[in-house]
């Protein structure tokens, strides 16, 4: 969902978005959790709005993904927001912006639990002891037994074996994330999506592989960063970015943009990620 919206901010189309907020409730009492949801109806880009810990005065407790739904205009964006006071009193959420619309504001009421008038406190009861019957002891005493003939046991077998000898144990080999790579590679060749028709599953797949070996393998962000983003931080390390700038900008177009590549390019696409694997490997010393 998070590469979906860095889609849309990639394109610099003109914003025609209708916004619309709600919450489930505006009256609660200190502590309660309310709801507020905003949707808008999006046919290009749109600047999504982002809150710290706090939405207005009300503190914000948890939030949604951004739910995205194609629309023949365009796209549906939904998320769900859940916020709440700790004291009592009048609080304001402001409009919130999206491109140039505005959400309404609103103002919730935070209540306290008041005791009715003359009423008289009381203490709170302590827990009624109750006496322990066998049955409820038997299964501690079971419990005990058995655990102390299991190490009776345990001891009187260590006394009768013989010390082993310990070999130490082998440390496993660590794989190179280019190897990992490019064995995912071929076995996304066996898979033959694209040529069943999966054509979005195939791109989807090559591009984590590749952003994948370029966060392991070359140290850069690489899964949640835009494709602009990715390249110029590879420029900085004087990494050719030519073959990956097609490769990524047709993964985005086939996984976001609902586009059908030729067969020719599905398989240039694969070539291009194994050829770049191979460009950035580290180079083994044999001097």
């Amino acid at each position: 969902m998070k590469k979906l919206i860095h889609l849309l901010l990639m394109f610099n189309g003109c914003l025609s978005a209708q916004v619309i907020a709600n919450l489930d409730t505006n009256n609660i009492l200190i502590g309660d959790p309310i709801t507020l949801t905003i949707k808008a109806e999006v046919k290009d880009s749109v600047a999504w709005p982002t809150f710290g810990d706090s939405i207005g005065n009300l503190e914000l407790l948890s939030s949604s993904l951004i739910d995205s739904t194609a629309t023949q205009n365009g796209w549906l964006l939904k998320q769900h927001f859940v916020i709440t006071q700790w004291d009592s009193g009048f609080y304001n959420i402001p409009s919130i912006k999206i491109g140039k619309e505005k959400t309404p504001s609103f103002t919730v009421t935070v209540n306290t639990i008041t005791l009715e008038e003359n009423a008289e406190p009381k203490d709170i009861k302590g827990p009624i002891e109750a006496p322990l019957s066998f049955a409820e002891i038997l299964p501690y005493l079971l419990g005990v037994f058995i655990l102390s003939l299991l190490v009776y046991l345990l001891i009187k077998y260590l006394k009768r074996e013989k010390t082993a000898i310990v070999l130490p144990s082998k440390s496993k080999a660590i794989i190179p994330p280019f190897q990992i790579a490019l064995s995912e590679l071929e076995n996304l060749k066996t898979q033959k999506k694209w040529q069943n028709g999966d054509v979005k599953a195939y791109y989807s797949d090559l591009s984590e592989i590749i952003r994948t070996y370029i966060e392991n393998g070359l140290h850069t962000p690489a899964m949640e960063m835009l494709t602009e983003d990715i390249l110029n931080r590879l420029k900085t390390q004087n990494i050719k970015t030519d073959k990956l700038r097609s490769l990524l900008s047709n993964s985005d177009m086939a996984k976001f943009a609902k586009a059908q590549p030729s067969n020719a390019e599905n398989e240039l696409a694969m070539e291009q990620a194994i050829e770049f694997i191979h460009q950035t490997k580290p180079i083994k010393n044999d001097e």
